[in-house]
């Protein structure tokens, strides 16, 4: 039974202290991100009835339901009063882990995520790298503990403040605990969640002992702060020093041992690939072009081949800035750009498919590969000066603009793809695929391989870009590019992209359902009769169709996950021999391969294709199924079958009957006239 839930103001003293040297990670809830208390010992997983406010302001508290459990013993033999229980979503660095979570008033620590959660999410707790991981490793958290994180100071109000109802604030605070100019990470205190006050994760600059701090007072009553009362968490930032970016090309800078600065970049080579010769050449031919690499933003390139315009339609306004956590606790600057994108005109240019990259490797018959990594691409491409303030964005210590293209902005893809375009025009599709910032140079041995590395290394050197060298691996066999992996055997699913699938619980809505076939749709040319598997999944997500998930959804989903799992290497397409196409059809969908035979007659998938049927489709004759699926499967692999001589394999009497009449009419009529255009024989 459901009930609708309404908070009191009685909350009880916070005990946190108790718990102060625990180990916690970082998590988002509802709109904000929250220390979440990692408790393998105790049973259940609870949150602190004041974080719920908190969490849901402006935005609907999910449904709170009734418990059979009234009571929690905790530390020290307390006893805690169970006010319901509710299903959340805990994020962690971008998973989302559904759970139920009991509601106690006067929890000591706001979040714990008990046995009950973390056996769930099959949680691994590493102490010695002091880390969490969940779903086999999915996502890791950096366990935040009292020796590292945990040391941070007060930052107290110098005098007695009023926050009128409905107000946001900047309020002077004193902390003596800093020198002027040190950057530090403020945090709300508990003690202003208990007084119904919201406070923002934020950086702040010191400046005499004082820092300024902002609030919101959600309340529909003035609120008063005493003076000396505890507002904010102050740690000092673990940010990098600020670097300045100048105008200088480093592109004329002499190194004189050039194989002792390869081995200082600390790049990826494969030498179980190449021989110790090869290797120092490799290494010289890196080490000669060291001004190429980036090692830190000092190096950092700056073209002037393209300037970055924002075009838009109204004014645009200011941005606002979220921090955002990483694993590695430290802080990626976020800026939230939605509203410059709503009147942003839009771009559009082409970036490579993966079929277009497979055609161009599988042509070439490479057998070497190298991939590359641009340095904060984006970062290395200035904007024009009609578009620097429209960048805009507001800080406690004032208003900033960008100079260089950022993150975020609806049009920096097709820029960059642009600009990549631009800059290997000559080389692209030929020895080197471009995706954005990341390249990949290929070619058919090792020789032919230096060469085309230094021709992409001189491009990017007239062009003052440069790459980041931990990023960048080079002569390996195989390489991981565009979520796949690419060898001179072929192309392959990557595994670690896959592991989101294999671990996705079993779809509660249609949103779920919807966002797991959109995983799987990334990689369906790498199962055969996908559509056929997915039909009964597909058919919950039509209009006026009840999502009523039975054993025939269950099977499908694992069937998914296993095809997805063990799928095959498929082959490159080899254009100096002939294809083949094998079709099939079933009530509910058609299928179809494309491969071809290699030496002594072995048989290579290149790709599988299909799709659902509709339902008029569906009240055909299976012959006329056949037939239509010969038809898309023409359709799907034209660049391969269309000037060439090709086999069906089929045993559908319509199939060999339209490839030869004269007389069909109808829907059989124009098949038969689509047959004219391609040139195959049958075989059953």
């Amino acid at each position: 039974m459901a009930k609708s839930f309404e908070f009191k103001n009685n909350f009880m003293a916070n005990v946190e202290t108790a718990i102060v040297n625990s180990n916690k990670i970082r998590v988002k809830l509802g709109n904000i991100y929250i220390n979440a208390l990692v408790d393998s010992g105790a049973t259940i997983s609870v949150i602190n009835e004041q974080l719920l406010r908190r969490a849901f302001y402006k935005k609907e508290l999910p449904v709170i339901s009734t418990t059979d459990l009234h009571e929690i013993r905790g530390v020290c033999n307390t006893v805690h009063n169970v006010q319901g229980k509710i299903d959340l979503d805990i994020d962690v660095n971008g998973l989302v882990m559904p759970f139920s979570f009991y509601i106690l008033r006067d929890v000591g620590f706001h979040l714990i995520l008990g046995q009950d959660f973390l056996t769930t999410h099959k949680a691994n707790i590493d102490f010695s790298n002091g880390c969490v991981s969940f779903h086999n490793d999915f996502t890791i958290a950096a366990l935040e503990s009292g020796k590292n994180l945990e040391r941070y100071f007060i930052a107290n109000t110098n005098k007695t403040l009023t926050l009128k109802a409905y107000t946001e604030n900047d309020i002077q605070l004193s902390i003596n605990k800093f020198p002027t100019n040190t950057t530090v990470l403020l945090e709300p205190h508990d003690n202003l969640i208990n007084r119904q006050i919201l406070g923002s994760n934020c950086l702040s600059v010191v400046k005499n002992a004082k820092v300024y701090y902002r609030v919101l007072n959600p309340t529909n009553e003035d609120i008063v702060i005493k003076a000396n009362s505890p507002i904010s968490k102050v740690w000092k930032s673990p940010t990098k020093p600020i670097c300045a970016l100048d105008n200088k090309s480093k592109s004329d800078v002499q190194f004189q041992d050039p194989i002792k600065e390869a081995l200082n970049l600390n790049v990826t080579i494969d030498s179980d690939n190449i021989t110790k010769e090869q290797h120092q050449k490799l290494l010289k031919l890196i080490g000669s072009n060291r001004n190429v690499f980036a090692k830190d933003a000092s190096e950092l390139g700056k073209t002037d081949l393209h300037y970055h315009n924002i075009e838009t339609t109204n004014e645009a306004p200011v941005s606002s800035v979220i921090l955002v956590k990483k694993p590695n606790n430290t802080y990626r600057f976020v800026l939230d750009f939605r509203k410059l994108n709503e009147v942003t005109k839009k771009v559009s240019f082409s970036i490579p498919k993966i079929e277009e990259v497979v055609d161009t490797v599988g042509y070439s018959r490479a057998k070497i590969f190298s991939s590359l990594d641009l340095a904060s691409g984006f970062h290395q491409v200035p904007l024009d000066e009609q578009s620097k303030h429209k960048t805009a964005f507001m800080t406690p210590q004032g208003q900033y603009q960008f100079k260089r293209l950022c993150f975020g902005l609806t049009n920096a893809p097709a820029t960059f793809q642009m600009l990549m375009t631009k800059v290997l025009q000559e080389l692209n599709w030929k020895v080197a695929l471009i995706y954005i910032d990341d390249i990949l140079v290929f070619s058919k041995n090792f020789d032919e391989h230096l060469e085309h590395l230094n021709l992409v290394f001189q491009k990017l050197k007239q062009a003052k870009l440069t790459l980041q060298p931990s990023k960048c691996h080079f002569a390996a066999k195989q390489v991981k590019y565009l979520g796949h992996i690419i060898s001179e055997h072929g192309i392959q699913v990557d595994k670690s992209k896959t592991v989101a699938v294999s671990e996705y619980p079993i779809p509660k809505s249609v949103k779920q359902l919807r966002s797991f076939l959109g995983m799987c749709n990334y990689y369906r040319k790498f199962i055969q009769n996908y559509s056929k598997i997915c039909s009964s999944l597909t058919t919950l997500l039509k209009k006026d169709v009840k999502f009523d998930w039975t054993t025939k959804q269950d099977d499908a989903f694992n069937t998914l996950k296993q095809k997805l799992t063990s799928a095959p290497i498929l082959a490159f397409p080899d254009f100096e021999k002939e294809f083949f196409l094998s079709i099939d059809a079933s009530d509910s969908a058609i299928g179809y391969v494309l491969g071809q035979k290699h030496h002594e007659g072995l048989e290579k998938v290149i790709a599988y294709g299909g799709r659902g049927l509709r339902d008029q489709e569906k009240r055909w004759h299976i012959n006329h199924k056949e037939g239509l699926a010969l038809i898309e499967a023409i359709k799907t692999f034209k660049p391969y079958i269309a000037n060439n001589q090709f086999t069906v394999y089929t045993d559908s009497i319509t199939v060999r009957w339209l490839n030869n009449s004269k007389d069909a009419t109808g829907r059989l009529g124009r098949w038969s006239l689509f047959f004219t255009a391609v040139h195959f024989q049958h075989c059953s």
